[in-house]
This record gives structure tokens, C-alpha cells and sequence, in this order.
């Protein structure tokens, strides 16, 4: 019998075509074998769900579940209940995430089990033209975020 997955990597997409190809590689590149991807297509019309089947079809790490079109908390909340890792890593269709996110947060979440949740750093990008000045503020502010005490900060308004 096949061990559980160990972390989920959750993404919902709606004609995501452009970006879905490179986040999934960057998932998948974790390479851990007790890793899943679960993807949640919200009624995508464009050729996303030809890209998801052929993900599909060729890593068995790779989930899909299609649906018609009813927004992403809701794509979200359908992608969790399917989730069947341990713990479950938060991911756009067009986030690319470090080859390193999983070595490097996993084994805090097993070190400390009062742990409910583990944040990493962010770059934002454009393909072309400059990331906007809101974008680059909220990228500073959520890099600034480390410590407990910075959420605690962060979030008492």
C-alpha cells in the first residue's frame, strides 16, 4: 500500500494556460515522492484543462478536478476537502515556488508540532513591463513578516 502524501501542493485555476505549465514544474521539482498536487479547474476555457489532463496523465502526483466556473474560494474549499497530505502548501497558477520550499519548510512543521503554519518569502514578476508600486509594497510588507511576534505585529489593527 503506498505511504499517504506528505504535503499537498492546493491550487485552483481558471484559464490559467498561460502560467500552469511553469507552476506545476515548480511543484513537481520538489521531488518528493510523498507529495501531491492537487488542481482545481473552475471552469477554465481556454486549453488549461487539455494542459492539466497531460500533467495528469503523466505524473501520478498530479490530481485534477474540474468543475464549472463558481470562484476560487469556493474552487479552494473543494481542492482542500480533496487534499490527502499532511500538511497543505498554498499555491496560485501562476506562483513559481523555490525547488527548496519543501526541504526547508516541512521539516519545521515535523520539528515543532504546535506549528500551524509556515510562510516563506516572495518575489514578484512580470513577464514584461515593471511590477507596479502596490505590488512591490505588498511584497516588502509580506517579506517583512519572519517572526511570531511579526505576525502578531502585522495583524493587530
Amino acid at each position: 500500500m503506498p505511504q499517504p502524501a506528505r504535503v499537498s501542493a492546493l491550487m485552483a485555476v481558471r484559464d490559467g494556460s498561460s502560467g500552469i505549465d511553469a507552476a506545476l514544474a515548480s511543484v513537481l521539482a520538489w521531488g518528493d515522492h510523498l507529495l501531491e498536487a492537487v488542481v482545481v479547474d473552475d471552469g477554465s476555457r481556454d486549453d488549461t484543462p487539455a494542459r492539466l489532463a497531460a500533467w495528469q496523465a503523466k505524473d501520478p502526483r498530479v490530481r485534477v478536478l474540474g468543475r464549472p466556473a463558481r470562484g476560487l474560494v469556493p474552487a479552494l474549499n473543494e481542492g482542500l476537502e480533496a487534499c490527502r497530505g499532511c500538511w497543505v502548501a498554498r499555491m496560485d497558477a501562476d506562483d513559481l515556488a523555490s525547488p527548496h520550499r519543501l526541504t526547508i519548510q516541512a521539516p519545521l512543521l515535523e520539528a515543532d508540532p504546535s506549528l500551524v503554519l509556515v510562510d516563506g518569502q516572495v518575489r514578484f514578476f512580470r513577464d514584461h513591463g515593471e511590477v507596479p508600486e502596490g505590488m512591490r509594497l505588498h511584497q516588502d510588507w509580506i517579506n517583512a513578516v519572519i517572526e511570531p511576534e511579526d505576525f502578531d505585529r502585522a495583524f493587530s489593527v
